[in-house]
């Protein structure tokens, strides 16, 4: 397995409505940790290296689970021990398993398009000379 976060959390998972940076971070940080296809980091290892806390790491865990990202389990009682999983890469396969995904996809692509269509407050207010109006090189009126 890479040990580098895949191109396919950015580009497809983050379009999951409950998946953030911060799930990148602790998949990162497993990776990091990753030895003959486990990892058994302390949840402080997790929360000082992916730089969130307790919750936000416990809650990235569930949601990396939940996206069978990683498996975990508690062995004898020993540290929790993590099984990373290799990201789903292929936008059909991946928006077929996760509709959703593409449904949040379309509704950002919507908003970007429309703010990249309006006209920003600067533009408004140029002048025709290109300066800002009321700005300190406004013409004097004779």
């Amino acid at each position: 397995m890479n040990t580098t976060p895949s191109r396919a959390l950015r580009t497809l998972y983050l379009n999951l409505p409950d998946f953030n940076n911060n799930h990148i971070a602790v998949y990162d940080v497993l990776l990091h940790y990753l030895k003959c296809g486990y990892a058994w980091p302390s949840m402080g290892d997790i929360q000082m290296e992916a730089g969130v806390g307790e919750t936000t790491a416990t809650s990235a865990i569930k949601t990396l689970r939940k996206y069978e990202l990683i498996k975990s389990f508690l062995p004898n009682g020993k540290s929790r021990t993590y099984s990373v999983k290799v990201p789903i890469d292929d936008p059909d396969v991946f928006y077929a398993k996760y509709p959703e995904a593409l449904a949040e996809r379309e509704k950002r692509s919507q908003i970007i398009r429309e703010r990249s269509s309006r006209t920003s407050h600067r533009q408004r207010n140029r002048c025709s000379c290109g300066t800002q109006e009321g700005g300190a090189f406004r013409e004097k009126r004779l």
